[in-house]
């Protein structure tokens, strides 16, 4: 919130609920059940996901034309209205709109210091954005899940 606040003082911050304690133990365990994952801690989920997701070749949120929107499109991504956003673990997850997370994001993110995981309640994929800005898909139904080395 306070980077929003500095890039972007005097606008209203998107509406968004932060997921307590029960509701983020809910999601750990549709994304355990729906994606498949082993049976591991919450904090090590964020990272098994990201490391199981493939690479988007082309897309950098730190690009000046980057819009999340378009690049789940890109995909073909069926996205809900309603999204997840965890913040570099599945314990300090946000809840929030698609449309407001896409007009917020560069406001919301910060490059250099945010990996970011966001999803819907189908858990059928998942869109890492890492702190360098590099894009990466976990799509369940999608056999390419392997980042680069």
């Amino acid at each position: 919130m306070t980077t929003f606040q500095k890039r972007s003082p005097g606008e209203q911050f998107p509406n968004f609920k932060s997921l307590g304690m029960q509701e983020n133990i809910q999601v750990y365990k549709g994304i355990v059940e729906r994606s498949g994952a082993p049976d591991i801690s919450p904090d090590q989920l964020f990272q098994y996901l990201s490391n199981e997701a493939k690479f988007l070749k082309g897309l950098n949120a730190k690009s000046a034309n980057f819009n999340l929107l378009t690049c789940l499109r890109s995909q073909n991504v069926q996205h809900k209205d309603d999204t997840y956003v965890s913040w570099g673990d599945i314990t300090h997850t946000d809840s929030m709109k698609i449309v407001d997370l896409a007009v917020s994001f560069k406001k919301l993110w910060s490059s250099g210091s945010d990996d970011i995981m966001i999803f819907d309640n189908t858990f059928d994929w998942f869109l890492f954005i890492d702190h360098d800005g590099s894009v990466f898909l976990n799509k369940s139904t999608s056999n390419e899940h392997s980042r680069p080395t």
